[in-house]
Parts: C-alpha cells; structure tokens; sequence
C-alpha cells in the first residue's frame, strides 16, 4: 500500500507538468493569471459540489484547527501560489521559476522536522541534498546565470524570482499542513476544501490586483474550454485526489522529493513535443534524480514496516 501511495504522488507530479501544454498558451493569448487560475478552481468546484451531495459526503464536521488548516491550504496553497507561480512567467525566464522551485523539498524537510515530528537520517538529507543538486544541474547545464543580469533594473531580475520562490514557500506549507491534517480528514473533504476557499481567495487577489477574473471570454473559444476543462479535471482535480490519498501514509518530507519527478517531466516534455533536446548533463542529472526518487521510496517502505 506503501509503494502504491507513492506512485500516487509520483502519477499527481507527472499530471502537474503536462499543466504546461495548456497554461502557456492561454497566457499568451492574453488572459490574466487570476482569471485562469478562478476558472479552474470554479469549473473543478462544481464536479466536487456534485460528487459531495452523490456521496453524501459530510464536509461541515470539522474541528476548529481543520478548519483553519483547510482555509489556509485553499487560500494559500492553491490559490496565491498557483496564482504567482503562473505571474513568474509572464516577468521572467521560465528557467529560473522552475529553478527555484527545486527548493521546496527543503522547505518541507524543515517544516516536516519542526511540526509533524518526521525523523530523518542523516542518509535522507544526503540523498536530498543531491535531489536539489540534480534539480539545479537540469535548470541550468552550461551553469549559464546572464538571465539575473541583463536587465537594467534590479527589480525586473528580482521579480520573477521572488514569486517563483513565494509560491515553492506555500507549496511546501501546504505539504505539510495537508499532512497534519489528513490524520483526521478525509482526502475528498480535503479536496472539496481546498478548491472552495482557493476559488475565495482568487477572488480576493483579483480585487487587490485590479485583475480580470471575468471567465466568459476563457469560454468563446472550443480550444480554450478543452485546455480549461484539463487543467481543471485532470492536471487539477484528479491529481489533487491522488496526491492527497498518497500523501496520508507517506511522509511529508519524502513527498515532495517524490514532486521532483515534475521537473523531470517537463524536460522530457520539451524534448519530445517542443524539440528542446537534453545535452549530456541533463540526462545524467535526470537519471540521478530519478534514482533518489526510488531510493527514498523503497526506505519509507522499509521504515513504514518496522
């Protein structure tokens, strides 16, 4: 059940990267980032309001601190930081977000330790260590860094980056609260949450951001529904159910070393459909990373049994 759990995760982080095939191409006909991330949320809340009363699944009976972990994951974990995640490629190079997001696992790691108690081995950091190291080497191969300094203003190089790193911050937040809270929570109220108070909070930084959160016009085209309907069904919904399903036995530490696998697709994406080929140290640093991965798992297995 162990190994099953993790291919759950693993299966969420592969769905995450083919998200790419149809996020971009919607920002680059013109749609506001808010706007995207409030249809997705919307169209994914009204499957879960039908399947809730289908089940007649009690969502109400909650205690006050699920309650606020809940709020927090919705508002924070799904909503700000899809949110700015999504605004770091309009202002940057997408290498550097995806970059910088390698550091979520250690995020989570030191959350993990400090809120949900998670001994680890000094073999685990070892192994997370060169998890990040594998993730740096596929971002950036040539260790080419002009990016940070060809524009004139400071900030322009800042931006992408501090939103980038924001949102990695409230993913690995989200881990672990999500963790904390699967222990007396249902997945599917998890998810039901998370997607209700994450459609408030997008209405809330449309506001504050004077942005657009109008869908009608994401609906005037065919192309635009299908690539709405999957980033909200499939790369949203159904990865979120079995990312919550595994992340109940697995470890929140262990996790998001297993979301790792989403870099990885996403280079393999770019080789096969976008015709980006991979050079020599991209595909040793993949395979390493991939190695961690199934290491990491098989040793969560072994400590889950004893």
């Amino acid at each position: 059940m162990f190994a099953l759990n993790s291919l759950f995760i693993i299966f969420a982080a592969f769905l995450w990267a083919t998200d790419s095939f149809f996020r971009y191409p919607l920002l680059g006909r013109g749609f506001s980032s808010a706007s995207i991330v409030f249809t997705e949320h919307l169209i994914a809340l009204f499957f879960l309001i039908a399947f809730v009363f289908y089940k007649k699944i009690k969502i109400f009976k909650l205690q006050k601190k699920e309650w606020l972990s809940l709020c927090f994951i919705g508002l924070f974990s799904s909503a700000l930081a899809t949110v700015l995640f999504t605004m770091s490629f309009n202002y940057g190079n997408p290498s550097v977000s995806i970059l910088l997001q390698k550091f979520q696992p250690l995020i989570v790691i030191f959350c993990g330790a400090v809120f949900l108690k998670e001994k680890l081995s000094r073999s685990f950091f070892v192994y997370a260590s060169l998890a990040i190291v594998a993730g740096f080497f596929l971002s950036f191969p040539n260790l080419n860094f002009s990016i940070f300094s060809e524009p004139k203003n400071t900030w322009e190089v800042l931006r992408p980056a501090a939103l980038a790193i924001s949102a990695a911050v409230l993913w690995a937040l989200g881990t672990v609260v999500g963790k904390n809270v699967l222990k007396s929570v249902q997945p599917s109220v998890v998810v039901f949450w998370r997607y209700f108070f994450g459609l408030i909070g997008v209405v809330l930084i449309g506001l504050v951001q004077g942005q657009s959160i109008n869908s009608i016009d994401l609906f005037s085209e065919a192309k635009n529904i299908q690539s709405l309907m999957y980033m909200s069904l499939i790369a949203g919904l159904f990865s979120m159910v079995l990312y919550y399903q595994g992340l109940k036995t697995v470890k929140a530490s262990v996790a998001t070393l297993h979301e790792l696998i989403f870099p990885v697709t996403s280079v393999m994406i770019n080789y096969f459909f976008l015709d980006q080929k991979l050079n020599t140290v991209q595909l040793f640093a993949g395979s390493i990373l991939l190695f961690i991965i199934t290491k990491l798992t098989y040793e969560n297995q072994k400590q889950a049994f004893k």
